[in-house]
């Protein structure tokens, strides 16, 4: 998909400021089922073949980013904190992938962008943050 899901499921949170193109926040459960029949969450194995394809983590977020040139174009929606307070929108977007951290309990992978930055981070969050999801299709 090419843009921010926003299907409302149980889990998931609209960001009252923002626009409705950003899309909901989900946390990592939500963002299991959010996707559509056909499509899923990607893998970070999946994630890393889309960086890869835009020169890797140190330069994707070049063409990644918003009018990249990939047609990605995130929007920067920021995320939800296990709180519920909404963090870095304008600045900041991190995606789910549905694939956990083995090391570390309850985080699972993300990738996230940083408004005019070239990288495309890999990390982990809480599973019980809210982060924004782009499906792909279930091959």
């Amino acid at each position: 998909m090419t843009q921010n899901l926003r299907r409302n499921v149980s889990g998931s949170h609209k960001n009252p400021e923002a626009p409705a193109a950003e899309g909901r926040l989900y946390n990592w459960n939500a963002a299991l089922a959010a996707c559509p029949t056909g499509w899923k969450l990607p893998s970070d194995y999946e994630w890393q073949v889309l960086v890869n394809a835009y020169g890797g983590d140190n330069i994707a977020g070049l063409y990644l980013g918003y009018g990249g040139g990939s047609k990605f174009d995130p929007l920067m929606a920021g995320w939800c904190d296990m709180t519920g307070n909404y963090k870095y929108r304008g600045a900041r977007t991190a995606f789910w992938s549905n694939g956990t951290d083995h090391n570390n309990n309850g985080m699972a992978w993300d990738r996230h962008l940083l408004h005019e930055d070239v990288v495309v981070y890999h990390g982990t969050f809480n599973k019980l943050y809210g982060l924004s999801v782009r499906c792909i299709l279930d091959e």
